[in-house]
């Protein structure tokens, strides 16, 4: 994952796992025994509130979403503005 915008953050390399329900979509992996992953999912969304594009890569290919849209529905939603994000 990279997270691109006016600052350099260090490219993050993380596990997901592939849910039952959904083939072919990808989940962060949470922290612990069956994961490597020490950080909750929660800690990226400040660098998804902070920079407005998301990288995910793998092997040799790429996607990049743009956040600002995103970010700007999800501020319309009760929850989410009431959870400051």
């Amino acid at each position: 994952m990279d997270f691109l915008g006016y600052t350099h953050v260090k490219p993050v390399r993380r596990q997901w796992e592939i849910p039952v329900q959904t083939p072919g979509q990808y989940r962060y992996n949470p922290p612990g025994g069956g994961s490597a992953n020490l950080e909750e999912i929660t800690y990226y969304l400040h660098y998804l509130v902070a920079l407005p594009t998301l990288r995910l890569t793998l092997d040799s290919r790429s996607a990049e979403f743009l956040t600002t849209t995103l970010l700007d529905e999800i501020r319309k939603e009760p929850l989410c503005r009431a959870a400051a994000l």
